[in-house]
């Protein structure tokens, strides 16, 4: 009899022993579905395109020539307006100068705004621009959506007088003050993961 006890004692921890694995993959298995779902990120919607993107005014602004200074005299400004889209946090605006054959993205800069009307300042005289629009969302997360971009051109009016920077990596010329360089280098790299370096200065 203590055998035949012994015998059943020995077979069914070798059945518990074998059953364990089993019933921990259920459980993990059993899990799996509501960790999923607490995790699966939600579905994210674009903000629309900005419609009705139009230039307002151009404005050109001289200054006086300081005494043993190469300081740029005349520096241009656009006014630019559009409808506002609903659900949008914000709106980006990108300035760019038309394309050079072998030379990197033509961006000059990047402004972001919360208004539908946005003044674009520290532009050249006589040249000519293409500004794009885009709406953006902001979620909790710090996640930013961008929507589809519009876009116009326009030349500035005026003439060019004093110092104005050329930069070498994409020609795009601007009045030379160091702020601009800097914001110029900045914003070409964080949009287009681009090094721009290298500067040329001409005076008219």
């Amino acid at each position: 009899m203590r055998k035949k006890n012994l015998k059943m004692i020995v077979v069914l921890l070798m059945v518990s022993i074998l059953l364990m694995p089993v019933s921990g993959m259920e459980t993990s298995a059993a899990t799996t579905p509501n960790v999923t779902k607490s995790t699966k990120a939600a579905k994210v919607k674009k903000p629309a395109q900005v419609k009705n993107l139009k230039k307002v005014k151009i404005s050109t602004k001289y200054y006086k020539k300081k005494k043993n200074s190469l300081n740029c005299q005349a520096i241009c400004s656009a006014k630019i307006k559009f409808n506002k889209v609903k659900g949008a946090t914000g709106y980006q605006v990108l300035v760019y100068r038309n394309k050079t054959k072998g030379l990197k993205t033509p961006l000059v800069c990047t402004e972001n705004t919360k208004n539908t009307t946005f003044t674009i300042k520290n532009l050249v005289p006589d040249v000519k621009y293409i500004i794009k629009v885009r709406a953006y969302k902001k979620y909790k997360n710090n996640n930013i959506i961008y929507g589809k971009t519009k876009s116009i051109t326009f030349k500035t009016g005026g003439k060019k007088k004093g110092c104005y920077f050329v930069c070498n990596t994409c020609g795009v010329s601007m009045p030379g003050n160091d702020h601009l360089l800097a914001k110029h280098t900045r914003d070409a790299y964080k949009l287009y993961k681009e090094l721009h370096a290298g500067y040329t200065y001409y005076v008219k």
